[in-house]
């Protein structure tokens, strides 16, 4: 799991649109409309000058931490950072298994669902998650075959 930047406001970010750097980065934070986030370069950490903020690079599926919480998007490989307001999960590599994330988002999107609070302004819970959520996970050719027999019906 890798965890967002504290300190990435609205505020600060804003002021790094108006920086020259390559806005390489897609910023995810609580929002679900992950196609159209604004790209950030890697800049100082708000908290930290000494530090430069957290990206990620790879396949990842997106988890709304902070309000419309457990929620997910699966995001194919790209270059991705973050602020508190959510989590990327990420493979582990040498657990052992194939699994492909995108059937994972998939397959168990209401699992991530049923970890967040129910108020208005909900939150996800990470420790309850990892503690007691549990995955039947097939061989990873059954994995590929219900993401072509999903996508196949999604375009009938």
């Amino acid at each position: 799991m890798v965890s967002g930047n504290s300190g990435l406001t609205e505020e600060y970010i804003y002021s790094l649109l108006l920086h020259p750097g390559e806005r390489k980065y897609r910023l995810l934070t609580g929002s679900m409309d992950v196609a159209n986030a604004i790209r950030i370069y890697r800049c100082q950490h708000p908290k930290n000058a000494e530090r430069l903020i957290n990206v990620y690079t790879g396949e990842a599926i997106h988890v709304v931490r902070k309000g419309k919480a457990g929620h997910i998007n699966y995001l194919e490989s790209g270059d991705y950072t973050l602020n508190d307001d959510a989590y990327l999960l990420i493979e582990k590599a040498g657990h052992g298994y194939r699994v492909s994330l995108k059937w994972l988002a998939l397959a168990y999107q209401q699992v991530f669902r049923e970890y967040a609070s129910n108020s208005d302004n909900g939150t996800w819970n990470m420790g309850g998650f990892f503690e007691h959520a549990t995955f039947d996970i097939p061989a990873y050719e059954e994995q590929e075959m219900m993401l072509r027999a999903s996508e196949t019906s999604m375009a009938a």
